[in-house]
């Protein structure tokens, strides 16, 4: 079998030693087949499977990159391959549970803890603020009423929600009790409020900027130089104040009419739409001192939802100590106590010669701060900040997106990029360059797209095997949101016009298992939709157009999800 030929930063990427590495990976720049070889050549230089620790974010990832790496090393470290199994190659959620399980004495807790089913959780979860908000209503808590007659309309379960919803995110911090203690003085404190407004104005100018080059894309003069005369204007405001006012008051030029295409009235809706956001919150800010008035007055009745959420928090404790049940969130803390253990920490730094993480930009905090306790100059990242899944396990990219920026000015690490797409043809590159350009900034999107992000070509097949002649670009779509159209099905005969219209033109597409360009194919298609989305619309609008169609439907309820939730309802009744 021949060598794999590897680009500059792919090589980059596979042999930096010595050093903490982030490497920014965008989609198919051959990020997993880098990762496997990288751990082959540690694997050649003399480093067991046993001194490594590779973590990613889902098990289906963990499992593919267990039969990569056993693949590439079945022919020359056979031995090494039989073990890949057993090897450290797994989530961040299953390494810290295994760490919780192997020194579960030093916790005090069992060593047969497991983890507590979700439908589980929330069921208890429920049922103890039901008993919270009933206790506070019969002991005729003042501050508690005051809470329920100010914001309870109809009932108190908004307000139960809310409760939820802080107990929630602070499970995603280190120290929770800590975050309830120090809730209020952060929050309310003045240098919060004005941050908030220095805040707000620095992502409007940036929002700005963004806009203009957007407009730059109108082909009608008239209509590019009123959009960004309407955007020079109010950037050129300096007082604070005044900039917040012209914002509200001053008027999007509306559409020329009869003189724009198509895609440029989706572009000028883009843009209005864009601008009418920030106008809502510029006229929330407006009144900063009557804003600012009314913020404060809320921070009594927040003390008490804060006071309940630690309430909650104790109550959720103890059943799930009394039944060793515990939360994802709660397992990385445990693990988290273990690391800050000086002894084994030491013995797991001993232990794990490299450390490398998948996906890291859906990394969260706790697992940030965990690769932090066992880093020692062995850390490699691979992530890309454009593929973050938003809120994925509570995932904060800017974590990512700071540490490429740090390592990017050899602050504590090296950055690589590796931009070379080898999947996609280039009019789709040009065209997520074109869109990601506009909508990607630090402050938008946590990355300079433009300076470090930009996808480049690299499917040489479409070239190699003759340029062919076919309309491949970015086509924008628009429609009066004024109008009675339902935008759902409008979405949907776009979809399948464009399909019927790439079928009836045979648009060419390159077949890797055949290596030739052939004629596009119904199966060569693939829609990704919300699964809110409405499947039955798909299905009877490809139906009239003569488009056959395959759904596949993943449910959040599994079977294996109903098992776990009786095996722990028997376990309550047991009392185990």
């Amino acid at each position: 079998m021949m060598a794999r030929s590897w680009n500059n930063e792919q090589r980059q990427a596979i042999e930096a030693r010595g050093q903490n590495i982030v490497v920014s990976a965008g989609a198919g720049s051959g990020k997993t087949a880098v990762l496997t070889e990288r751990v082959f050549r540690l694997i050649e230089q003399g480093f067991s499977l046993d001194q490594l620790l590779v973590l990613t974010f889902t098990n289906a990832a963990a499992n593919e990159m267990k039969e990569r790496i056993r693949s590439r090393f079945v022919k020359e470290f056979p031995s090494a391959a039989m073990r890949v199994e057993s090897a450290r190659i797994m989530t961040f959620d299953a390494f810290a549970l295994a760490l919780v399980k192997k020194y579960h004495y030093v916790l005090g807790l069992e060593k047969d803890i497991d983890i507590i089913d979700e439908s589980l959780l929330d069921y208890v979860r429920k049922k103890a603020l039901d008993d919270i908000f009933a206790f506070h209503y019969e002991q005729g808590d003042l501050e508690f009423l005051h809470l329920i007659n100010t914001y309870a309309t109809r009932d108190d379960k908004k307000l139960q929600s809310l409760v939820e919803n802080v107990d929630r995110v602070a499970d995603l911090k280190i120290d929770k009790i800590a975050y309830f203690d120090h809730y209020i003085d952060h929050y309310y404190s003045d240098s919060f409020i004005e941050k908030g407004l220095s805040d707000f104005i620095e992502l409007v100018e940036e929002e700005f900027v963004t806009l203009i080059d957007a407009a730059k894309a109108f082909s009608n003069s008239d209509m590019m130089t009123a959009v960004i005369s309407y955007f020079a204007r109010i950037n050129d405001i300096t007082d604070v104040d005044t900039k917040i006012a012209a914002i509200i008051t001053n008027k999007f030029p509306d559409k020329i009419r009869g003189k724009l295409l198509d895609e440029e009235k989706a572009l000028h809706d883009f843009i209005k739409q864009r601008v009418q956001g920030l106008q809502e919150w510029a006229s929330i800010i407006a009144s900063s001192n009557y804003a600012k008035t009314r913020y404060l007055a809320t921070k009594n009745d927040v003390t008490t939802i804060v006071n309940i959420a630690r309430e909650l928090h104790n109550r959720l404790m103890s059943f799930k100590q009394e039944k060793q049940l515990f939360s994802f969130s709660d397992v990385a803390k445990f693990a988290i106590k273990l690391v800050e253990n000086p002894l084994i920490n030491k013995e797991l730094k001993r232990e794990i010669r490299h450390l490398m993480i998948d996906e890291y930009q859906d990394t969260n905090d706790l697992q940030d701060y965990f690769i932090n306790l066992l880093a020692q100059d062995n850390v490699y990242v691979v992530g890309d900040i454009k593929q973050s899944i938003y809120r994925f396990r509570n995932a904060n990219c800017d974590i990512f997106a700071q540490k490429y920026a740090d390592y990017r000015d050899s602050l504590g690490g090296r950055a690589i990029d590796m931009n070379t797409n080898y999947r996609s043809r280039a009019e789709v590159i040009d065209a997520i360059n074109d869109v990601f350009s506009h909508l990607m900034s630090p402050k938008i999107g946590g990355a300079d797209y433009l300076a470090h992000h930009q996808i480049h070509f690299g499917q040489t097949e479409y070239n190699l095997n003759g340029k062919v002649s076919q309309d491949v670009g970015l086509i924008m779509y628009g429609y009066e949101r004024e109008m009675n159209i339902d935008p759902i099905e409008t979405e949907i005969n776009i979809i399948a016009d464009d399909i019927v219209s790439k079928m009836q033109t045979k648009q060419q597409v390159y077949d890797k298992k055949l290596d030739v360009l052939r004629p596009i194919q119904f199966n060569d298609f693939a829609i990704l939709i919300d699964r809110k989305a409405s499947f039955s619309d798909f299905q009877r609008i490809f139906n009239a157009e003569g488009i056959p169609l395959d759904v596949e439907l993943i449910d959040d309820f599994h079977e294996s999800d109903v098992l776990n939730v009786f095996e722990n309802l028997i376990r309550l009744v047991a009392g185990a």
